[in-house]
């Protein structure tokens, strides 16, 4: 008798995929690396409607701030932001170029301009590059993020909101060509748009990845938009919220023991962490430099000169000012680490990458501290 034995496999089943949902699993895994402890106070704005997400506003900066100000890009006849910033006592600037007319939301703290943001100051023609483009109009005047400040007489904004359907990622690109606009907000309410073709993911993800790792921004919130239901890759769709805070020397929460150095220098003074007990003193352009470190073991410890290339001589002279502070200590020649980076924009990531390798006891940054 002839037995036939009929063994049946069952193979897992896989979730199917869409065609090109693999480009989009780096930024699926950015939207999912948030940190919400970046942000002590968080306010929640709830959505206009049941496709709206909330938005979470972190008020940390505003209790230090005094006045704080606020950029708003993008308001589509939606001012529930912009109220709740003039509710705080806020200085509210409000731009979109799809809505005219007066829309005074307080006598003395709001002005409202009906232009765009975009990577370049021009009246645009093709309604391309601009924020809310749904609104029908092709030409309009759209301007810089620094030109619309510098008109202001602004150099710095506490919190800015954007929602500008698309153009953000020419503007995105634009700040980080010009490197010191990334250090003039202290937080970024962003809406990002995924709608480019598809070859385009790459770059978007290099983008969002050089706000965090290259210009020090920290993701804090994120929330998908209910408008736009297209799966791009697991739950990610072509429309997010995303919530920014900068990390910069002043608030920068380094692991390490109270006795870390993290100061930053601009050639005439110098800013302490709270949570540290020594600074770096440059009484001149000169350098003349006064290091002290409490609780650091001089031959034994290790310190990491960070140095920009802002003004090259005076920055050198800082440079081999600090060293020689750091050898008059006792720190042996051989235990200082110096890098340098192209701008002073860069000092926070530097400077936290450094700290966490576990290298160096004492990080010395030098340069300007915007």
């Amino acid at each position: 008798m002839r037995v036939c034995l009929l063994v049946v496999v069952a193979a897992q089943r896989r979730p199917l995929e869409r065609p090109g949902q693999q480009e989009w699993e780096p930024i699926h895994k950015f939207l999912h690396a948030v940190d919400p402890s970046r942000c002590a106070d968080a306010h929640v704005i709830k959505g206009e409607n049941e496709n709206e997400p909330d938005v979470h506003v972190c008020m940390d900066f505003l209790k230090r701030n005094e006045p704080c100000v606020v950029y708003s890009i993008g308001i589509a006849n939606n001012w529930l932001f912009d109220d709740l910033m003039l509710s705080k006592g806020c200085r509210v600037f409000s731009f979109d170029p799809t809505m005219s007319g007066d829309h005074k939301r307080h006598p003395e703290r709001h002005t409202f301009e009906p232009i765009g943001i975009g990577a370049a100051t021009k009246l645009e023609t093709r309604g391309a590059a601009s924020t809310a483009n749904y609104g029908g109009r092709a030409r309009y005047r759209v301007e810089t993020l620094a030109d619309m400040m510098a008109r202001h007489g602004h150099d710095a904004v506490t919190v800015l909101r954007m929602d500008v359907e698309g153009a953000e990622w020419d503007v995105l690109a634009e700040w980080l060509a010009s490197s010191a606009l990334l250090a003039i907000a202290d937080q970024l309410l962003l809406e990002i748009h995924l709608y480019r073709p598809r070859g385009d993911a790459g770059k978007l993800h290099d983008l969002l990845a050089k706000m965090r790792d290259v210009a020090g921004w920290d993701l804090f919130w994120t929330a998908r938009n209910r408008w736009d239901n297209h799966r791009l890759h697991g739950d990610m769709t072509r429309v997010h919220e995303l919530g920014f805070i900068s990390c910069d020397l002043a608030t920068m929460r380094l692991t390490l023991s109270a006795a870390l150095l993290a100061v930053a220098v601009d050639g005439f003074a110098s800013k302490r962490l709270p949570s540290l007990r020594q600074g770096v003193r440059v009484q001149d352009a000169n350098a003349v430099t006064e290091v002290s470190f409490d609780g650091l073991d001089g031959s034994n410890a290790r310190i990491g000169i960070i140095r920009t290339k802002w003004n090259p001589k005076v920055v050198d002279a800082l440079s081999d000012g600090a060293k020689r502070a750091c050898l008059d200590v006792g720190v042996l020649e051989e235990n200082i680490f110096e890098t340098q980076v192209p701008g002073a924009w860069e000092l926070p990531s530097a400077a936290r990458f450094l700290a966490l390798s576990g290298r160096v006891d004492a990080i010395v940054c030098i340069g300007t501290l915007i």
